[in-house]
């Protein structure tokens, strides 16, 4: 079952797709994490347009087109699950190092 899931509507706002993940990569976590710092000194466009660009990106095969037909609040979620998730890094008891 997928952890990560992100519907695309049509027109008449049913779902023509769904992507899906189970596992984020590394080099995305370590992305979501620099564009989390970024986001504060950005303006509201740029904050889309860099949350925008990772969600394409952790998705690996989704389109502009496929994005824009999105709901925005399920795009800013993703978002949200990812940087949650890495925040949790060195909480969790199975981290080395960790107690």
């Amino acid at each position: 079952m997928a952890t990560f899931e992100l519907n695309i509507y049509n027109e008449n706002d049913e779902i023509v797709k769904t992507y899906a993940r189970s596992r984020i990569r590394w080099g995305l976590f370590l992305k979501a994490i620099e564009i989390h710092k970024e986001l504060a000194g950005k303006s509201p466009n740029e904050q889309i347009l860099m949350v925008s660009d990772f969600v394409c990106t952790f998705f690996g095969n989704m389109t502009e087109e496929d994005i824009k037909n999105a709901d925005a609040g399920d795009v800013m979620n993703l978002f949200r699950q990812v940087v949650r998730k890495a925040n949790q890094v060195g909480k969790e008891k199975n981290v080395a190092g960790a107690e």
